[in-house]
């Protein structure tokens, strides 16, 4: 039998993280991760003893707050596939704290390990023991020597108990995971964070959407407000105070407003959802500055980035940094890595586009506006620059 592909199946439908021993040492581990995480430091120390254990085929245990785990033998006792964690209600920050603490995981993969742990299906002690015992007869033909689990029938009422305990308590955690998961997203677009904003929103795609309280009377109606109202704290929140223009922020805000109002569907929302959170953090990583620039040289980029229309030249940010022509034309191009020329050239080309893509005004006006002196100069300028005429990038060919 082959246990990886049979594994690897497995989680593809239930997304329950597991790894594999052979002889007592971890082979593979099978999960969401796309970096390693040594998730399975302590509850490997359980694998030998199971291994050495006559007639046990099948093992499940718990270790306090930090979730069951299951073990199972696949080849004979040279293999075994241990499962989990898994938990019955959404993981807390003291959980996931006690769970970096006791497999050494350092501090800066806290994020990393709590939307690892999030991404977990949720499983009661009975439900993951039938799972156990299901995977044990697909791999052994049969059920478990000895059923570790009671019998739903026996255990109704205790089960009911807790289930109305913890729902009491889960439309409050829901508020506090919302939150959570909305600083997350603000944070990683207020940084420019690329990359970790879509590792974010991969896992949270696995976990659900944010979660909001009924403000709809259709699901339809649901999504866009939530998408609304994200959209505006997302521009406003995260994206200015990332260095991101004002002006163009709020376009932008008006312009996924307008098409969150023409989506059809439910999953066109929750894609527009995805672009225009990524399409805020693109800005904004476009409009940091390097940490390695003079005070002289941020000073002057911000400048001409409050200027973008040519109407401010290099005479004029020579001027407002106190520096001669010469010198600022040098230091530029040292920390800048391109002319003067090229930078202010490269400003207006983005404010070309953003007069495009969110104004009604003309080619011809928008050349006066940007200070061209015909709209034909314009349209070879911004051919030239950016590939396309300005008419074809108007109508979304960029």
């Amino acid at each position: 039998m082959d246990s990886e592909w049979f594994f690897e199946q497995f989680y593809a439908s239930h997304y329950v993280p597991l790894a594999l021993f052979r002889e007592g040492k971890q082979e593979q581990m099978i999960s969401s991760l796309d970096k390693p995480l040594d998730v399975y430091r302590e509850v490997a120390l359980a694998v030998e003893p199971f291994v050495q254990a006559q007639g046990e085929s099948m093992r499940i245990f718990t270790l306090e707050d930090r979730g069951q785990y299951g073990l199972l033998r696949v080849e004979g006792d040279r293999q075994v596939a241990l499962l989990g964690p898994v938990f019955s209600r959404p993981v807390t920050e003291k959980q996931v704290s006690a769970f970096a603490r006791h497999n050494a995981i350092s501090n800066r993969d806290w994020s990393l390990l709590y939307w690892f742990l999030a991404g977990i299906p949720r499983y009661s002690y009975i439900q993951f023991s039938n799972l156990m015992a299901f995977l044990h007869y697909a791999l052994h033909g049969k059920a478990p020597a000895r059923q570790p689990l009671e019998k739903l029938g026996e255990t109704g009422e205790r089960e009911a108990a807790l289930a109305r305990q913890a729902m009491r308590s889960l439309a409050e955690e829901q508020r506090h995971e919302t939150y959570r998961v909305e600083n997350m997203i603000l944070a990683q677009v207020r940084a420019g964070d690329v990359e970790g904003l879509q590792r974010l929103l991969s896992t949270l795609g696995r976990v659900g959407n944010l979660r909001e309280g009924k403000v709809a009377d259709t699901p339809l109606r649901q999504a866009k407000n939530i998408l609304l109202g994200l959209v505006a704290l997302v521009g406003k929140m995260a994206a200015i105070p990332g260095g991101m223009d004002d002006e163009e922020a709020y376009d932008l805000i008006d312009l996924y407003s307008q098409e969150c109002e023409r989506a059809a569907t439910i999953d066109a929302v929750k894609i527009l959802q995805y672009n225009m959170l990524l399409d805020f953090a693109q800005r904004v990583a476009r409009e940091r500055l390097p940490a390695h620039l003079s005070p002289e040289i941020a000073q002057c980029v911000r400048f001409l980035r409050a200027h973008p229309n040519g109407e401010v030249g290099i005479d004029e940010a020579a001027g407002f940094v106190g520096k001669s022509r010469a010198w600022l034309t040098r230091r530029f191009k040292e920390e800048m890595g391109q002319s003067l020329g090229e930078y202010l050239s490269y400003l207006r080309i983005q404010e070309a586009k953003r007069l495009l893509e969110y104004s009604d005004l003309s080619l011809k006006e928008i050349a006066s506006t940007l200070g061209f002196s015909s709209q034909a100069y314009f349209q070879s300028f911004f051919k030239k620059s950016v590939g396309i005429t300005s008419a074809k990038f108007r109508q979304g060919g960029n």
